[in-house]
């Protein structure tokens, strides 16, 4: 039995936390227990993962992290990237009809993806009530965004406790709740950029998956994360489900999604990595142990087929070509869209190279096993997409291969010839080859590549 000493929560101010089941890859059914500043690691060497992860947020760095107290503590805020409020109330009479892209676009036509706001509340004063004269503080917006959070500082007033009391038939919410409007919420990426932040806010405030509640404040449809945010969370509550005066006992206003560690691809390290992967895993009861066997490669080719853009034309060609190559290896070629989570996860988990045009769906690599490789290809002109400007020194799935220590390789066809009509590629099949073959030693040892039949 091992012990370390962590940067303990309690030596800055925040909620304290008697125990915490913390997850990690090699020691899935052996918990770490976190009691005070001491790590019990049950069997030494088994939660090395989370040791590595000991400063566990990038916005939420723990001996570093500042926050400024309000009202006796009923606002905090951290580090100017989010907040805690306590008995605040909500007022869903105040939440008028959602903005449209055209008048976002208005609001903010410089910007490429104005669309992002697409079925936000226009929130009124008085959306958010608390009892205390209401801080001047100012949340931080990243890469041209207007941050939600600094719209809610905007309609948050006072309101006495006394005053609260008078309100007829409220609903007290106990549960501790993370409150942002999806951004994007048919994109994969923004999807799982928020459910790897929600993870952290819960996991900075010691609470547990089922002791939380999720609140969307948007008035978005319906969609096929829905039925994610249910079976990771305890509770999912949404705009259209609030139709009367609420207060929320304690109420986290969640980062902005381009503030997340996840979108500072210039960074060593993304907090938590392996544990969020884990968990989604497990909250599927999904297995997360998938052996990889180098005469036997798992290989999964993810298709665009319902995209608008970066397709692959020559498709049955690319794999026939590896799949001649080597007949031993399960190659499969679909579309993710149409699979509900846990079959995507399922087939993920088991997936040894994952191969695809650059799209959303590439963020599943953050659930393959930790000896895969991603191939990233795109067309001609990737450059000339709109999200180009925010990307930072690195490429959101080259980032997210090196944080998972996973093997990454980019392709970018640079023959005009090879782009068709309707925004399809050919992918040449000796170049596909080569790619495949260069991903293949890298996640095979030596010693094992020599043995895999065909491979040179």
């Amino acid at each position: 039995m091992g012990f370390w000493t962590l940067p303990c929560r309690n030596r800055v101010r925040r909620p304290s936390i008697n125990s915490q089941t913390a997850h990690c890859k090699t020691c899935r059914t052996y918990p770490c227990y976190i009691t005070g500043m001491v790590v019990t690691i049950l069997f030494t060497g088994l939660c090395m993962d989370m040791w590595q992860h000991h400063v566990w947020l990038s916005w939420i760095d723990f001996p570093n992290l500042h926050e400024d107290i309000f009202c006796g503590g009923k606002f905090v805020g951290y580090d100017h990237k989010f907040g805690l409020l306590k008995r605040v109330m909500v007022y869903p009479q105040q939440c008028a009809r959602a903005a449209t892209k055209e008048e976002m676009k208005l609001k903010m036509p410089w910007h490429p993806e104005y669309e992002r706001y697409d079925g936000h509340c226009q929130l009124r004063k008085g959306f958010f009530k608390i009892d205390c004269d209401v801080p001047s503080y100012t949340f931080i917006e990243r890469n041209g965004f207007i941050s939600h959070l600094n719209i809610w500082m905007d309609v948050l007033t006072k309101q006495s406790e006394k005053s609260m009391q008078q309100v007829r038939n409220v609903k007290i919410e106990n549960m501790f709740t993370i409150a942002f409007p999806r951004y994007g919420y048919t994109n994969s990426f923004c999807n799982i950029i928020e459910l790897y932040n929600s993870y952290l806010v819960m996991s900075f405030f010691g609470t547990k998956p089922k002791d939380t509640n999720i609140l969307l404040i948007d008035t978005l449809p319906s969609g096929s994360f829905d039925s994610v945010w249910r079976t990771l969370f305890g509770k999912v509550t949404k705009m259209s489900g609030i139709n009367k005066a609420t207060k929320f006992e304690k109420m986290v206003w969640g980062p902005q999604d381009y503030s997340s560690p996840m979108m500072q691809h210039e960074g060593d390290t993304l907090p938590l990595v392996e544990n969020f992967s884990t968990f989604v895993l497990d909250q599927y009861k999904i297995p997360n142990n998938h052996n990889l066997n180098c005469n036997n490669v798992n290989v999964l080719f993810i298709w665009r087929r319902g995209s608008e853009n970066r397709k692959i034309k020559n498709e049955g060609q690319i794999l026939d070509t590896i799949q001649k190559k080597y007949p031993s290896f399960t190659l499969k070629g679909l579309e993710l869209a149409p699979l509900d989570m846990k079959k995507k996860l399922q087939i993920i988990a088991r997936t040894d190279i994952l191969i695809g045009m650059h799209g959303a769906d590439l963020t599943y690599s953050l659930f393959l096993p930790k000896h895969a490789g991603v191939i990233e290809l795109y067309p001609k002109s990737w450059e000339k997409l709109k999200y180009q400007p925010l990307i930072d020194k690195y490429d959101r799935f080259e980032a997210l291969g090196k944080w998972r220590g996973i093997v990454y390789s980019p392709w970018v066809n640079l023959d005009e010839e090879n782009e068709l009509e309707n925004d399809f590629t050919v992918i040449p099949p000796e170049t596909m080859l080569n790619l495949f073959e260069d991903t293949l030693r890298n996640i095979c040892s030596d010693n094992v590549s020599k043995k895999i039949v065909g491979f040179t």
